[in-house]
C-alpha cells in the first residue's frame, strides 16, 4: 500500500543545483544531491526537496538566514515516505509537480 500524499506547500525559498538535463530525472537526482550536500557546511537539521522543471532535476535545500537562493512555486506537490528505503532513493525519487 502506498503511503503517498498530496500536499500543498506555500511558497518555500531554496537553493538548488540542477542535474544533467536530458538524463531520465532518476538518473540526474543522486549526482545533483551530492553537489548540493558538498556546498552545505552541515546537513543537520535542513530540509531537502526535490523538483524537475523541463525535464532537469533540480536538487533543493530549504534556504536559511545567510543563504541565497530562489523559490519552489507554491503549488500542490505529491509526497512520498523515503524514510524507510533511502538506499532506493535515485530510484523512487519524487518528482514535484504543482497542480492547478
Amino acid at each position: 500500500m502506498s503511503t503517498d500524499s498530496i500536499i500543498e506547500l506555500a511558497p518555500v525559498p531554496v537553493l538548488y543545483v540542477p542535474g544533467e538535463k536530458g538524463q531520465p530525472v532518476f538518473e540526474q537526482a543522486p549526482a545533483a544531491f551530492d553537489r548540493l550536500e558538498a556546498q552545505l557546511s552541515s546537513l543537520k537539521g535542513r530540509r531537502f526537496y526535490g523538483t524537475a522543471v523541463d525535464g532537469e532535476y533540480r536538487a533543493c535545500v530549504a534556504q536559511e538566514p545567510g543563504d541565497e537562493g530562489l523559490a519552489i512555486a507554491r503549488g500542490h506537490y505529491r509526497v512520498e515516505n523515503i524514510a524507510a528505503s533511502v538506499s532506493q532513493i535515485g530510484k523512487r525519487i519524487v518528482i514535484g509537480s504543482a497542480r492547478r
